[in-house]
């Protein structure tokens, strides 16, 4: 049973506090990254969005605004960076890098953040934002179209920059590096520099559509995460060819300094395998993947769904080998969103079930009428050490996880109805962000 008092004396993983994120409108936080003194989240709203004793709110004729806001290890509100769209914005994955915090997204129109202005060229626009850590003041905005639609799904800050990844359709303009055609829905590995100016770019092409999610930065690498259908193809070795009319999971590896190419890692299977989870720790890397019929692991392991769609994770060597997979699910669907490597080498997955999966403690038990969101922690080698699921008559999603250098677990995701991570119940208004700090 889980702690819902907060008391110590049944686990030690209950919220320690959670906060709910938005209004009447569609509202989402998509992406979390910890500190030792707090969290900053990013993410969107349709309406309006009230932090502490300020709101804010969509201008008339536009369609969604989105935020990064900072709140301390307590939980109090400490500032937010509002950013403004004639249109819609939406503010995906945000990754730390030294003192600076880098989001990924998307626009539809004009953006202004704190002054910082862009307006899309076409469809939508990938968008790269980079503001300062401590006190939420922009750096730069960059942003990057075409004559199609270009999604920014994620960020991996380093010392020399950023790495965005995404995926796009039609044709994309990257400015000093050139134009580059689309065929279908393909992928883009973008690199910037700390100025916001491009350096280096990779494109996955191939005759299915083609999806970029997750990036982490491993030493003087980026490895980045999807799935693609029939082809994938950067430009390095040969083209891989999916096994399955569905789509099949990739890990694919390139140097920071110039986006030369490491071997590419697939994931096959009988039935659609998305990669969807990506971090990283000394010494193994951890892919999360949901799946439906089986998936065949570098080194020829399959693991078989139990019905629907189940979830997994993976942890690997950096060159790529398996070190140990855990596979959770049941009859009903699974999904994951997000995965976060601990100092010793331990995972937290989060996600959302339907069903009665077994994370490790016996059958959650989810809402027949919604997903639940979930978070499971593994010790190194790979064993569960506690699982937690939450959620009302909706759907609830876990969707980010982020773990801070001294161990504090925070998580974001949305809410439907309501919610109780044992601080109480927060409540979604059709659908609301929230983000909350975990006992580890």
């Amino acid at each position: 049973a889980a702690d819902e008092d907060c008391d110590g004396e049944i686990n030690d993983h209950c919220a320690i506090w959670s906060v709910s994120l938005g209004d009447s409108g569609e509202d989402r936080s998509n992406g979390v990254a910890a500190f030792d003194d707090g969290v900053v989240v990013s993410g969107d709203y349709a309406r309006a969005l009230q932090f502490g004793d300020d709101e804010l709110t969509v201008d008339s004729g536009a369609q969604r605004n989105a935020y990064l806001a900072r709140f301390d290890e307590g939980g109090k509100p400490d500032w937010i960076v509002d950013a403004r769209s004639g249109g819609s914005v939406q503010l995906r994955r945000v990754s730390s890098a030294g003192s600076r915090l880098y989001a990924a997204g998307l626009l539809s129109g004009s953006l202004d953040v704190a002054g910082r202005t862009a307006s899309s060229t076409g469809g939508l626009d990938g968008i790269v934002l980079a503001v300062d850590a401590a006190s939420g003041s922009v750096d730069w905005l960059a942003s990057v179209g075409g004559g199609g639609d270009l999604r920014l799904e994620a960020v991996a800050g380093h010392a020399a920059g950023v790495v965005a990844v995404g995926y796009f359709d039609g044709d994309l303009d990257l400015g000093s590096l050139g134009n580059v055609a689309g065929d279908g829905v393909d992928t883009l590995v973008l690199a910037l520099d700390e100025d916001g100016l491009p350096r280096w770019a990779r494109v996955g092409t191939g005759a299915g559509d083609d999806m970029l999610l997750r990036s982490v930065v491993v030493g003087d690498e980026v490895v980045v995460a999807g799935f693609f259908e029939d082809e994938l193809d950067f430009g390095c070795d040969d083209p891989v060819s999916a096994v399955d009319v569905a789509s099949d999971g990739f890990v694919a590896r390139f140097a920071i300094e110039d986006g030369s190419c490491r071997p590419l890692l697939t994931l096959p299977g009988a039935g659609s395998v998305r990669a969807r989870g990506l971090a990283a720790v000394v010494g193994r890397i951890f892919v999360a993947i949901d799946f439906d019929g089986d998936v065949t692991l570098p080194g020829g392991e399959t693991l078989t769904s139990a019905g629907e769609r189940d979830v997994a994770v993976i942890a690997l060597t950096p060159e790529g080998e398996v070190i140990w997979s855990r596979q959770f699910g049941d009859e009903q669907n699974q999904d994951v969103f997000a995965v976060a490597a601990t100092a010793d080498g331990g995972v937290f997955l989060g996600g959302s079930a339907s069903g009665n999966p077994d994370f490790g403690e016996g059958p959650i038990n989810s809402n027949p009428k919604g997903d639940n969101a979930f978070v499971v922690r593994l010790s190194p080698s790979g064993e569960v050490i506690w699982a937690r699921s939450f959620g009302g008559d909706g759907d609830d999603d876990t969707i980010a996880v982020s773990v801070a250098p001294s161990g504090s677990l925070y998580i974001a995701g949305e809410v439907e109805t309501s919610m109780d991570l044992g601080r109480g119940v927060i409540t979604g208004n059709a659908i609301d962000g929230f983000v909350a700090r975990l006992s580890p």
